[in-house]
């Protein structure tokens, strides 16, 4: 070996060696400062008033200190770093200080300490403490959980809530208590007001049965006297029909007679028309033997002519002439003075025939006004029927309304005892008002203190 390579090759060892000291040496003070941080670390995290486990992404311990193994009555023989969850679950449950489903456990806090998401709860101890146990996620996977003794600041957040509370129901019972008053005071003063009410209505029905009472009264008076007219009206119009039934029984006999009178005058009528005609038939008679007797007479001045002019021979026919003309004169006399008889009984027949045919007439307008007169006096009568029927009907209604008004008296004498007996009550309510005022007033002063 040539002494360059000799020199080199003891350089480089010298150098190797040199490095590896020092190596050595910056390991050892990385040690001393790792181990002294590590002491340092362990003393801070055992001064701790809080007890707290590192866990790792698998779920085992990187560190731990004394005051979590003080919490739990843990052994440090056996949790330490490198136990996992599971085992550090298991010694709690040994303890008494957990209670539940491990593996359940377990499998909830890794998986939310890999989606990077925190927990917090308050976990009851058998021995009545109360720790708050906090779990903050790491980045690799593992988490920080730390745990409180929280039981003083537990207790005294009860006792502030409790405090709370009893403010929060004191207020409650005062308000309560307020809004009770109040609400009684409207019950009193509505119930005072509603007795008071009665009181007065109770006057009034007092008043209006005094009232309704005499008006009764006096109505029964008015109805037993309009009773009494109706009974002397009804009387009245019995009496009345009984009138008016012999005025048409009158009137119907009077319609008889005017008829057959008018039949009488009617049958004279046609005799007298006869007569007249027999006076008629007379006179042409007469006139014949007047128209005869003018003849007769003619005759006779003829045969008297004749007698004159045969001389003595025909004196004796002319005498016998003269008395047939002498008996022609009389008979002309005779039968002019008939024939002025018979127009004298010509014409007062036909007066009379004029005078009874008249008279039928107003025997007729006699018999229309009969038959008027006894129609009338029939609705008359019916008219009467009913007006006495309607008066019956009236007394009947007038003895009903007697009946109902002496109801009505009697009701208005139970209205009376029965707006007394409310008189009385709304008094005795207005006193149990009072009473009632003065005991809740006392009971919620009682309350109050």
């Amino acid at each position: 070996m040539d002494p360059l390579s000799l020199v080199t090759t003891l350089g480089g060892q010298a150098l190797l060696g040199v490095t590896s000291l020092g190596l050595l040496l910056i390991a050892f003070i990385i040690y001393r400062r790792q181990r002294t941080q590590r002491l340092r670390l362990s003393i801070a995290l055992d001064n701790m008033a809080h007890g707290l486990n590192m866990f790792d992404g698998r779920g085992r311990i990187v560190l731990t200190n004394s005051r979590y193994m003080e919490m739990y009555r843990l052994s440090p023989e056996v949790v330490k770093p490198g136990c996992s969850l599971h085992d550090l679950m298991v010694e709690r449950q040994k303890t008494g200080l957990f209670k539940g489903d491990i593996n359940a456990y377990c499998a909830d806090i890794l998986q939310r300490a890999r989606k990077g998401n925190d927990m917090g709860a308050y976990v009851p101890a058998s021995d009545g403490r109360i720790v708050l146990a906090k779990n903050e996620p790491l980045d690799d996977g593992g988490w920080v959980s730390t745990h409180e003794d929280v039981t003083e600041q537990h207790k005294a957040e009860l006792e502030r809530a409790a405090s709370r509370d009893a403010e929060r129901r004191r207020a409650l019972v005062d308000g309560a208590i307020a809004d009770f008053q109040q609400r009684v005071e409207k019950i009193l003063s509505r119930v005072g007001a509603s007795a008071a009410a009665m009181r007065a209505t109770a006057n009034g029905l007092l008043g209006s049965s005094d009232k309704t009472s005499q008006c009764a009264n006096t109505a029964v008076d008015a109805f037993n006297e309009a009773s009494v007219n109706v009974d002397t009206a009804a009387v009245a119009t019995e009496e009345l029909s009984q009138s008016i039934a012999e005025i048409s029984r009158q009137l119907t006999h009077t319609s008889d007679v005017v008829r057959l009178t008018t039949e009488e005058a009617r049958s004279i009528d046609g005799e007298i028309s006869g007569l007249a005609d027999g006076a008629q038939k007379i006179g042409d008679v007469v006139k014949l033997i007047s128209d005869i007797a003018g003849q007769t007479n003619l005759l006779a001045l003829n045969a008297t002519i004749e007698a004159a002019r045969a001389g003595e021979a025909g004196r004796g026919f002319a005498v016998v002439a003269s008395e047939v003309k002498s008996l022609a004169v009389q008979t002309a006399k005779a039968t002019e003075e008939i024939a002025n008889h018979i127009h004298a009984v010509q014409g007062s027949t036909a007066g009379s025939i004029d005078a009874i045919r008249k008279i039928a007439e107003r025997m007729s307008e006699i018999d229309g006004y009969t038959t008027a007169v006894a129609a009338a006096v029939e609705e008359q009568s019916a008219a009467t029927g009913e007006i006495s029927q309607n008066v019956t009907t009236a007394a009947r209604g007038a003895g009903h309304v007697v009946g109902v008004l002496g109801a009505v008296v009697g009701a208005a004498a139970e209205t009376r005892q029965s707006a007394d007996v409310v008189r009385e009550a709304s008094r005795t309510v207005e006193g149990a008002v009072g009473n009632l005022r003065v005991e809740v007033e006392d009971f919620l002063k009682t309350v109050a203190v």
